[in-house]
């Protein structure tokens, strides 16, 4: 199976888009799943043979082996102070916030941002 590298990220990062267009250059294999699109995929993570599968329009893939995460959206999903969300917005964030969480599962990737080293300089 081949080693992917997978970006987590949001459609507006266009940062993200540069890096993209260069692994596709380079012939490198990678997976994009951004937060806005989420509901989009159909996502199934695998704890115990730590293998994430994603099917949606332009993507149907089983991955196993993960050598980077390039997590670009280190940051708490939250509400914004004085607005309060719809259930449907709750359902997304909480579904998000599980999603990163069973990322964990490859300890063994290079993460470019490890999620619990990032929420711990916040608080």
């Amino acid at each position: 199976m081949k080693n992917f590298i997978l970006i987590i990220s949001s459609v507006y990062d266009f940062s993200t888009d540069l890096v993209v267009q260069r692994l596709e250059h380079n012939g490198d294999n990678y997976i994009r799943l951004n937060k806005e699109q989420l509901c989009d995929y159909e996502i199934f993570l695998d704890p115990v043979n730590a293998t994430l599968m994603v099917k949606g329009e332009h993507v149907d893939v089983e991955i196993s082996k993960i050598k980077s995460v390039w997590f670009r959206q280190p940051v708490f999903l939250r509400n914004t102070p004085g607005r309060s969300i719809n259930i449907n917005e709750q359902l997304s964030l909480s579904q998000w916030n599980a999603f990163l969480r069973g990322l964990m599962v490859f300890n063994e990737s290079y993460w470019m941002n490890w999620p619990q080293a990032t929420y711990i300089r916040r608080h």
